[in-house]
């Protein structure tokens, strides 16, 4: 199958994997350079299903910003979700949206999830600067006035730069709650799901890849080759809190290949539908349609010739399990799959 899957390479085209080969087995590829940096990484996510209006995030940031939301409506009394910034200091500040990927409300969670991962790989920078004067609030974003009905869900990425501090909150509300009521609500409880602020968050991966055959790479797994699962800290409780999938991380990959060699993607956890953008610089679904629902299955990457640097940006899809694989199948080796 990798024979057709790779001669003629569609990214995001699934691999069906007829032969039941686990994935897991391919040796790890050790031969890696790694780096970490990125903006402070405000995540909100828990409690994923919200009981009712709230605080569901709130903390004091400035420099660089990302910002990931991924709430469901679990509230007959809640209609509204709103990202708010707060200049409480001074002086006034100047914030600048550079990018920005939203979408909901909608009950196919998996499907928002992939929709906001591939709109924010190719989404443009924007620079949209806005002073905030001391004590004002301004709104980065608000649910559409259609409403967010219950068991409906909104995700999105945010990515912010800040000249000083700034308050950014996520918050539920009612019908009739306006802003000025954010400083009234009450912080909703956290669940299993991830809340928190998290420091350098984006990974940088050079790979060499080995002359001996087929390796693999793992990515979302705490602990595995150059992974380790974000610690933080929960602005809300003061608790420290682990990212457990590195959602909202943003991974750059370079790889080096001496031999030509496919590229696949394997997801390991029950679901997945994510994106990533390939070695062309363009961006693709994985998979190009449907979902995956077991590690069987894999989409293919890209394939890369001998000499070439191949680079592939990616990020974890909200509503999916973090847990992958990317496998590296040199030619002489795809007969074999």
């Amino acid at each position: 199958e990798l024979v057709y899957k790779f001669r003629r390479p569609v990214p995001g085209e699934i691999i069906d994997n007829g032969g039941h080969f686990n994935y897991n087995n391919l040796l790890p590829e050790t031969n890696y350079h790694t780096w970490v940096g990125g903006p402070t990484l405000l995540v909100s996510n828990s409690p994923e299903t919200v009981p009712g209006p709230g605080l569901l995030y709130r903390d004091r940031v400035t420099g660089n910003i990302r910002l990931l939301f991924h709430h469901i409506n679990n509230a007959g009394g809640v209609n509204t979700l709103v990202i708010v910034a707060e200049n409480q200091g001074p002086e006034p500040v100047t914030l600048n949206l550079k990018k920005q990927a939203v979408a909901g409300p909608n009950e196919d969670v998996m499907h928002l999830g992939q929709t906001v991962v591939y709109n924010y790989l190719k989404a443009p920078e924007l620079n949209q600067a806005m002073v905030i004067q001391p004590g004002e609030k301004h709104v980065l974003y608000r649910s559409p006035a259609s409403g967010w009905n219950t068991g409906q869900c909104l995700s999105g990425i945010l990515d912010l730069t800040s000249d000083g501090p700034v308050t950014i909150t996520v918050a539920a509300l009612s019908p009739g709650q306006g802003l000025d009521q954010l400083d009234y609500l009450p912080p909703l409880a956290r669940d299993q799901h991830i809340r928190g602020t998290f420091a350098n968050p984006d990974r940088w991966v050079e790979v060499h890849l080995s002359p001996d055959g087929p390796r693999k790479i793992e990515v979302g797994k705490n602990q595995q080759g150059f992974e380790n699962w974000l610690v933080g800290c929960d602005a809300l409780t003061g608790e420290t809190v682990m990212n457990r999938g590195n959602y909202g991380s943003v991974y750059h990959f370079t790889f080096h290949a001496g031999t030509r060699t496919g590229v696949l993607l394997n997801p390991r956890g029950s679901a997945f539908k994510g994106a990533f953008r390939g070695f062309d610089g363009n961006c693709y679904k994985a998979p190009a349609t449907g979902n995956f629902s077991s590690s069987r299955r894999a989409a293919v990457v890209g394939v890369l010739e001998p000499g070439q640097a191949g680079e592939l940006v990616y990020t974890p899809p909200s509503g999916s399990d973090a847990a992958l694989l990317f496998g590296f199948i040199p030619e002489d080796a795809w007969p074999d799959f």
